[in-house]
C-alpha cells in the first residue's frame, strides 16, 4: 500500500507533513502537481496573520508500506516468524 507524503515548510520555517488521500494506482505525476499547486494557492488566500501552513514544498514522496509479521501471540504461547 502506497501513501503520498507531502512535506511543506511553513512561513516560520517549520516542517508540515501532509498525507492526502489518493489512489496510488490511478494518480499521475501531473495530477499530484495540480494538488500541490491548489494547496499553495488555497493557503495563500486563507492565511491568517501572514502565517502560511503550506508556504513552500520541500519534498513529495511515495511511501511504500509493507508489513512483515515478526511474531504473533496466541493463547498457548508465542509463535515467531511468518
Amino acid at each position: 500500500m502506497k501513501k503520498l507524503k507531502l512535506i511543506f515548510l511553513t512561513s516560520e520555517g517549520k516542517r508540515h507533513i501532509f498525507y492526502p488521500q489518493v489512489d496510488s494506482d490511478k494518480i499521475t505525476d501531473k495530477e499530484i502537481q495540480k494538488i500541490i499547486q491548489q494547496l499553495l494557492i488555497v493557503d495563500k488566500s486563507q492565511a491568517q496573520n501572514g502565517s502560511h501552513l503550506f508556504a513552500t514544498l520541500e519534498k513529495a514522496v511515495w511511501i511504500d508500506r509493507q508489513s512483515t509479521i515478526l511474531f504473533r501471540r496466541y493463547k498457548n504461547g508465542i509463535i515467531y516468524g511468518r
